[in-house]
């Protein structure tokens, strides 16, 4: 059909200014909560393209988040999620790594995207300009989600409870990933993703009683107790497992700690296996405690279940790549399992769980190394890719 060449052409139309907005998105980074450039800027676009904007504590129940509604008269809701945090990463500074190459590198220190949000960001906002200078074409409602705090599985629960996915009849978000997930094809999209990592972030504090080191038997001492937990749980012996991301403790070498925290994570296979790693990480870090004589307690940040697909929306958009898009390259396959975690997860259940359809791109690209990595960075060509996978799908579903 010409009006899905027509997209392609208008998404790699785009591709300069794209570029130049993923570069000023990665030159200011944000941290989860904290987006508020990132949202400033975002809620400016999408007012300018024709959107009745929302944002901050409607959205999330914080300062943060942005959802775009674009009212294009009756017919089906679309709903298109983008993450838009960054991470505690500093960022390399070497004459391989692109950004720091072209004078894009982060410009707050400590804080980097080092997972591609960036990128999902331009790209939602590719989509927006595309999808509103084609609103005529279409018949429904259209919502574009973007999503703060994604990392620590902590922002889209909160809009999920808020009923913002309540009336989705479909449901789109994805993620840049390594080419690996290709298997071996020249595929730039996989449509759809059959299970991810289901997790659980937690922090555990310690409380304890200080004293002189002198007299270590005048106080109650947290380190032995977190040292304890964090052996045992790291013992543990799968299905999945509990990671330690941070350990503080103490305050000086001669007085007896009386306080400490760890940052926690669990990750399994499937959300069943992941409660019950979350019941093992309680116990562990519970009979440490007791067995030093300190107490913990443990609040949960943030929770994502595994991501499943609609298998017939993957395969769907599947059939549509293949046989509408040439700058969007499908793999052969329609779904494959995604080896992280995605608080998405929350949003796609609450749209099948009233009859909706959900899916989980991936957009397979040669990384400059893995996600989470300090030296972080994909080919600025996913932008426009992105941007017309995307576009074409919605356009397929809310046109008549």
């Amino acid at each position: 059909m010409a009006w899905y060449k027509k997209i392609e052409q208008r998404a790699a139309q785009l591709q300069p200014d794209l570029e130049i907005l993923r570069m000023d998105l990665h030159r200011h980074p944000e941290l989860g909560w904290e987006e508020r450039r990132t949202c400033k800027k975002i809620a400016g676009l999408l007012s300018g393209w024709g959107y009745d904007v929302i944002s901050g504590a409607a959205v999330s129940g914080h300062e943060t988040g942005v959802i775009g509604i674009l009212r294009c008269g009756a017919g089906p809701v679309t709903a298109l999620r983008f993450d838009i945090d960054a991470l505690p990463v500093s960022e390399v500074e070497k004459p391989g790594h692109l950004p720091f190459l072209n004078g894009f590198q982060s410009q707050n220190h400590g804080v980097m995207h080092a997972c591609g949000h960036d990128g999902h960001t331009a790209i939602g906002l590719g989509c927006a300009q595309l999808l509103s200078e084609i609103r005529t074409q279409l018949h429904g409602t259209l919502k574009l989600i973007f999503q703060p705090a994604e990392e620590g599985a902590r922002g889209a629960y909160p809009i999920t409870q808020r009923g913002w996915l309540d009336d989705a009849d479909y449901f789109l978000a994805g993620h840049i990933i390594g080419h690996e997930l290709a298997r071996g094809e020249d595929a730039n999209v996989i449509p759809g993703v059959s299970s991810s990592l289901a997790t659980t972030k937690a922090d555990a504090v310690f409380h304890g009683v200080s004293a002189h080191a002198a007299h270590p038997e005048l106080g109650c001492d947290v380190i032995p107790a977190i040292s304890a937990a964090v052996c045992a749980m790291h013992a543990f012996k799968g299905p999945g497992f509990i990671h330690t991301g941070t350990i503080h403790a103490g305050s000086g070498r001669n007085i007896i700690a009386d306080f400490g925290k760890l940052e926690l994570e669990t990750r399994a296979q499937t959300t069943q296996q992941n409660e019950h790693l979350e019941t093992r990480m309680r116990s562990a870090l519970q009979a440490a405690a007791e067995k030093y004589g300190v107490t913990c307690e443990t609040d949960i940040l943030g929770r994502a279940p595994s991501l499943v697909s609609t298998p017939q929306f993957s395969e769907f958009l599947q059939k549509l790549y293949s046989e509408e898009l040439t700058l969007v390259k499908p793999a052969s396959f329609s779904c494959t399992a995604f080896p992280a975690s995605e608080d998405a997860a929350h949003m796609m259940n609450r749209v099948k769980s009233h009859g909706g359809q959900a899916a989980f791109l991936l957009f397979p690209a040669r990384l400059a190394s893995g996600l989470h990595n300090s030296d972080f960075d994909f080919p600025m060509e996913l932008l426009s890719v992105g941007t017309a996978a995307f576009t074409s799908a919605v356009y397929a579903v809310m046109h008549p």
